[in-house]
């Protein structure tokens, strides 16, 4: 008798331990679950993805960008420009060229570019043209033996010749990021500053 009440005792604290255990057997995959979506009104999990970006750019002289989201979510852009230390950069907002998209871009402390505008799904930013300041080089030129080590000639006409060479050698880096479009309590869209601050960047792609 007191061997079978023994036996229920353990089936009954097994059973207890069971059912203990239970909600961790599937924590991994709630957790898992959470990681990946949000939970909407309603129910409905709606999947968190992350914009996309890509740079296009021409050569004419200058370079021509725009930046154009690939992806399926809306977001912001920036851009930032490098030629050497020495070289003074100078930017400039292309023509329209019948393009609706709203915003424009503006130069941040940061030495970035910001497109104030929110770019959405196979939509791109305006023109904007990034080129070496000519006068700015040529100046450089005449106060130094050139900035490639040789001897400068002296002359007027060999400090343009020297100044075309120059602008036509140097390359213009440019690398773009891009941040996902953030909303209020009221479902409105903050501006590019809050969420440039709050946000993490995606992209680096560079040209």
């Amino acid at each position: 008798m007191r061997m079978k009440m023994l036996r229920n005792n353990c089936t009954i604290l097994l059973a207890a331990l069971a059912l203990l255990l239970l909600p961790w057997a599937s924590a991994g995959k709630s957790l898992a679950y959470f990681t990946t979506y949000v939970s909407a009104g309603g129910g409905m999990a709606v999947e968190v993805k992350n914009p996309e970006t890509e740079l296009e750019e021409e050569y004419e002289g200058k370079k021509k960008i725009r930046v154009g989201n690939t992806g399926e979510v809306p977001c912001y852009v920036r851009v930032k420009a490098f030629a050497g230390e020495l070289i003074k950069l100078t930017y400039q907002q292309g023509a329209d060229e019948g393009e609706e998209l709203a915003g424009e871009w503006v130069e941040g402390q940061d030495g970035f570019w910001y497109f104030t505008g929110i770019v959405g799904p196979a939509e791109r930013t305006k023109l904007l043209e990034i080129s070496i300041d000519a006068e700015a080089l040529k100046a450089l030129l005449q106060k130094t033996e050139g900035i490639t080590g040789d001897s400068l000639p002296e002359g007027t006409e060999a400090v343009d010749a020297r100044t075309e060479e120059l602008l036509q050698s140097f390359n213009v880096i440019v690398i773009q990021e891009c941040t996902r479009v953030r909303y209020d309590d009221e479902g409105k869209p903050l501006p590019y500053t809050e969420c440039w601050e709050d946000g993490k960047q995606s992209g680096g792609e560079e040209a």
